[in-house]
C-alpha cells in the first residue's frame, strides 16, 4: 500500500482465472520518496491520491487536467480533475 493512501485492492494473484495474475506494482521514487505505483504503460496519467501529494509533492502547484489532456466528463459533471 501506498503511505499516506488507502487501499483496499488486494495484489494477489487471482487464483481463479488462469487469465489474470498479480497487479503490476512496482516501487518508484517519487521526488526523492520510495511509494509503491501501479505500472501502466498504456495510461495517458499518472495519478496519485491527495494524501501523498499534501505529504510529499505540496510544493509542486496543480494545474487542471484539462491544460495538458483532453477529458470526457460524464454527463452529471461531476468529474474533478487536476494535474501538476
Amino acid at each position: 500500500m501506498r503511505p499516506g493512501c488507502s487501499s483496499t485492492h488486494d495484489s494477489s494473484p487471482n487464483t481463479s482465472s488462469p487469465l489474470v495474475g498479480s497487479s503490476n506494482e512496482v516501487t518508484v521514487t517519487i521526488n526523492e520518496k520510495e511509494t509503491l505505483a501501479l505500472l501502466d504503460t498504456g495510461s495517458n496519467v499518472s495519478t496519485i491520491c491527495r494524501q501523498f501529494y499534501n505529504a510529499h509533492l505540496s510544493d509542486i502547484p496543480i494545474k487542471p487536467l484539462e491544460t495538458i489532456l483532453q477529458v470526457s466528463v460524464p454527463m452529471d459533471n461531476n468529474f474533478h480533475t487536476t494535474a501538476m
